[in-house]
């Protein structure tokens, strides 16, 4: 029994503008691959190849939550096949407070943790009696 994450992924190209919205399963890659007309050709490869390298990216590729520990020397070498492009890798582990996102450029990633910080709070005005 392994640690499970649920993976979803967006694709974004070096100016920053969203190419492909949230990619949840292998459905919502078929449907990109089965109509490359309505998407950037580079897209479309890079989507093929995660489809056709399945056994790899199957984190990407399934319904539910599992345990694709391998996802950033993955989605590295997927980044470094198709440098003008973006990936955006999110993650929600199986943990209370396990969320991250990934970046992946040119073979390269960043981990991004969320911050979790309270707002002040004005307690001497809270308790003052009116």
């Amino acid at each position: 029994m392994g640690y499970y994450t649920d993976f979803s992924m967006e694709i974004y190209d070096s100016d920053g503008q969203c190419v492909i919205g949230t990619i949840h399963s292998e459905r919502d890659i078929h449907d990109i691959v089965m109509y490359p007309e309505q998407h950037r050709t580079d897209v479309v490869e890079a989507l093929r190849y995660i489809k056709e390298h399945s056994d790899e990216y199957y984190g990407l590729l399934g319904e539910e939550r599992c345990t694709w520990y391998d996802h950033q020397d993955e989605m590295k070498k997927v980044s470094n096949n198709y440098p003008d492009l973006v990936f955006i890798l999110h993650g929600e582990g199986e943990e209370q407070g396990d969320i991250w996102t990934a970046y992946f450029c040119n073979g390269k990633c960043e981990k991004i943790l969320p911050e979790l910080k309270w707002p002040h709070f004005d307690m001497i005005k809270f308790a003052r009696k009116e």
